[in-house]
């Protein structure tokens, strides 16, 4: 799943999401709007955000 479907499910808005992993906000904007690879968004960030989403990396990753 996407991160954007991963955070409208949890009711999170993206500034409450980058609060809960310690992702910038710039960064979770970036990927809902580019995608994984195009926002070059790193394996470190991808971690932080499964954990706070409480999901496997591998689902983040699945949709690049």
């Amino acid at each position: 799943m996407t991160l954007k479907v991963e955070r409208v499910r949890r009711k999170l808005t993206q500034k409450e999401l980058s609060i809960l992993s310690g992702v910038s906000l710039t960064t979770i904007s970036r990927i809902e709007k580019f995608g994984l690879l195009k926002a070059n968004a790193g394996y470190s960030n991808l971690v932080k955000l499964a954990v706070a989403l409480d999901i496997p990396v591998e689902e983040l990753i699945k949709e690049s």
